[in-house]
């Protein structure tokens, strides 16, 4: 294809997965207890059904095996000062031969060489490149921030949870806890699992008496909230991130994946599942690099069920649920969503939805 045919195919596909859509369905807060959020369950192309999500186990087979992603929300926003005392809002996204890549918030203006402070530590801006930054970071002058280990101990401290931009609120001591999922486990991701959210301790330790549970851990990364380019459709990928396996985990799926229907909590959890399946057409445990972009109309082989949660027009993670349970009755779920005002993206309301690309 030439640039003006990419063009031409990548507005006229995404046209399909716009709906209409009021901001003021934004969840800014989660409803408290968390299980007490709608939840609107799809299990074939005729029926939709309406419920909240503590009544979800009605829902799922008996023999289902759950299977979560345990990664645990880093704290890296963080608030720094200049020389002149006004404050710098920084999200820590990774380290890379020991200066982080970061993001400032209106930061256009910074110099290189300028520094900032927080407590006994300062950062220095060494450079800008593509709309984001890069800091060295010092204690008492000397290098600090150098492994995850010492960073975590760092966030945890000093930082606040680094809340989607579309919530267009700064963090707050609560939501340290509300931005977390109750069986976070390895620390490193800058967004949460959002449909893990809507688990309580108790009904997760009902899930986990009742049913087979396992873990896999994806790393998510602040580019799950970029909007979808026509380079994502020419390479046919999406943004890399990393993802492990455990070897219990790959053992229990792979002795049941012919008995038991497969449960994947989150969309983070199913492009990892689907990833390694289409690798190795089984699960192998490790760790490994996933770019997957699933999209009608695409069939998914490794889940059978998805929980989660209702997205943004024309993203890449509404693509990828039209593409699990047809595009056509997400539309119309959707279309129920907004005249029924269920609460939308990271603090929203929940779906239970049946693999229909299969059929």
């Amino acid at each position: 294809m030439n640039k003006n045919t990419n063009q031409f195919f990548f507005n006229e596909y995404l046209q399909e997965y716009h709906f209409d859509f009021d901001e003021s369905l934004i969840a800014k807060f989660p409803v408290e207890p968390r299980d007490h959020s709608n939840l609107m369950i799809i299990n074939n192309e005729d029926h939709i059904i309406e419920d909240k999500f503590y009544n979800i186990l009605s829902y799922v087979p008996e023999n289902v095996i759950f299977v979560f992603n345990n990664t645990k929300v880093s704290y890296r926003r963080v608030y720094v000062k200049r020389e002149n005392q006004k404050i710098v809002e920084i999200l820590f996204l990774e380290n890379q031969n020991n200066v982080w890549k970061v993001l400032i918030r209106n930061g256009k203006k910074l110099k290189i060489g300028e520094t900032f402070y927080l407590d006994t530590y300062s950062f220095v801006l060494e450079e800008k490149q593509d709309g984001f930054y890069y800091i060295s970071c010092w204690e008492q002058k000397k290098p600090s921030l150098n492994n995850l280990e010492q960073s975590e101990l760092f966030f945890t401290k000093y930082g606040y949870p680094p809340l989607p931009p579309y919530l267009k609120r700064k963090a707050e001591e609560r939501d340290k806890f509300l931005y977390q999922s109750v069986f976070a486990k390895k620390s490193g991701s800058v967004a949460a699992p959002t449909a893990s959210l809507h688990f309580t301790t108790d009904l997760y330790e009902k899930i986990q008496r009742k049913f087979n549970v396992v873990f896999i851990n994806l790393q998510i990364g602040y580019a799950t909230f970029a909007p979808l380019k026509e380079k994502n459709f020419i390479k046919n990928e999406l943004h890399p991130e990393l993802y492990e396996i455990p070897e219990t985990t790959a053992e229990i799926l792979n002795q049941n994946i012919f008995k038991h229907p497969i449960l994947a909590v989150g969309t983070t959890t199913l492009r990892a599942l689907e990833d390694n399946f289409r690798k190795f057409q089984k699960f192998v445990s490790g760790t490994y690099i996933t770019k997957i972009f699933l999209k009608p109309p695409d069939s998914i082989h490794s889940v059978d069920y998805l929980i989660t949660n209702f997205h943004l027009p024309a993203s890449s993670l509404f693509l990828l649920v039209c593409a699990f349970s047809k595009k056509e009755i997400i539309k119309k779920a959707y279309q129920i969503a907004v005249e029924k005002r269920y609460r939308f993206f990271s603090y929203g309301d929940a779906m239970l939805l049946k693999n229909l690309s299969k059929n």
